[in-house]
């Protein structure tokens, strides 16, 4: 699918992750075949990755163990609902594809509330599973609704979204990791962290969820500079329609920072330009 410049907001360049391991944080670049690490999947419940079997090892013991167990448990409910033995594989594959989209469909929701909007919200994107073994990953689910929730809701069963106290779990330990971030950087300032949760049904549509819809989120960081920045949404383009048009054709946010120290071209690789890799400082 072609890449898309970002379309929510004029933040440049827009929220993006580098892949690292999740234990010793080492990166590699965006994408590229010639990328000179690659990162190995946990098998148990396919979210975690790692650069090494060490790190792998070490995480398990530092606590990957009851993480993978929650995680295994969706994993296996998942199949059961859907009878494909890669449902929670292929739902991992994508939410990582599409992990930036969804942080800046956030980010445009905090950016337009202005600073502190983030300490009291989230985004709750409900998803349906499209099980065609003819769809590529990044197609394999589409969106069934949208909103950005204020954490005192209490939700009523009308709309899918995470249970009170899911919701508490999640500002919880986003306080918990901006404290932590701040004393590892030593920053002075407020620390910006947001979230976004995905309410997944895997069963056919027809169907009821056997052991009801699942619940996953993320929270990532940004800068307070982002609020000096422009949303290109409005009230006839909100975010949920652009991120339903990105899920429907399997679209990913282009974007190149050239920020990765010890990589010879730029942050992506190449693929984002037209006359391929940008050599740094260039």
């Amino acid at each position: 699918m072609t890449p898309l410049l970002n379309t929510f907001h004029d933040a440049s360049p827009p929220l993006h992750t580098h892949p690292n391991c999740d234990l010793c944080k080492q990166m590699r670049r965006s994408s590229g075949p010639d990328d000179p690490m690659k990162l190995q999947r946990c098998k148990g419940c396919h979210i975690a990755r790692y650069c090494s079997k060490d790190c792998q090892m070490n995480a398990w013991n530092l606590g990957h163990k009851m993480e993978c167990k929650a995680w295994r448990r969706l994993r296996d409910s998942a199949i059961r609902s859907s009878g494909n033995d890669r449902a929670w594989c292929e739902f991992a594959q994508w939410r990582e594809y599409h992990h930036d989209s969804l942080t800046n469909a956030a980010l445009a929701h905090y950016m337009m509330d202005g600073p502190g909007s983030e300490e009291e919200y989230l985004l709750n994107v409900i998803l349906l599973y499209k099980n065609d073994p003819s769809l590529p990953v990044e197609r394999k689910f589409v969106m069934g609704g949208c909103q950005f929730v204020h954490k005192s809701i209490v939700p009523d069963g009308s709309v899918p979204a995470p249970t009170h106290r899911m919701t508490k779990e999640i500002f919880e330990i986003r306080e918990h990791n901006a404290r932590q971030l701040k004393a590892r950087s030593g920053a002075t300032g407020v620390i910006r962290m947001g979230a976004y949760v995905l309410i997944v049904k895997f069963a056919p549509l027809n169907q009821r969820e056997p052991d009801g819809w699942k619940p996953f989120y993320r929270h990532f960081q940004f800068e307070n500079e982002h609020f000096s920045e422009d949303v290109r949404v409005n009230e006839e383009k909100l975010p949920a329609q652009i991120l339903e048009e990105i899920f429907l054709t399997g679209a990913k946010q282009r974007f190149c920072c050239g920020k990765i120290p010890g990589l010879p071209t730029c942050c992506c690789g190449g693929w984002t330009h037209q006359q391929g890799p940008k050599a740094l400082g260039t």
